[in-house]
């Protein structure tokens, strides 16, 4: 499930890289995910906010028991390293 979300996350034409997922159950059905990503250059905030949105709404579609997403701006090194 794992790899699936992040190849979900990294199809996001303005993500460049992903690092860890964590997951956690917050209630018999709630699904927190809480992940770390590295835009491509050029991305300025308004294009990283619209691509957080596309990413959430990706995620719920996919798993509807994901209820809250949290996303983390990080450098592609660190990114890089978590992989």
């Amino acid at each position: 499930v794992l790899a699936a979300m992040q190849a979900l996350v990294i199809a996001d034409a303005s993500i460049e890289g992903v690092g860890a997922i964590r997951t956690m159950y917050v209630g018999p059905k709630e699904l927190l995910v809480n992940l770390d990503v590295a835009f491509r250059d050029g991305v300025d905030a308004a294009g990283m906010h619209s691509s957080i949105a596309r990413v959430e709404a990706a995620l719920k579609a996919a798993y509807p028991e994901v209820g809250n997403v949290y996303i983390e701006a990080a450098s592609l090194a660190r990114v890089r390293g978590a992989e």
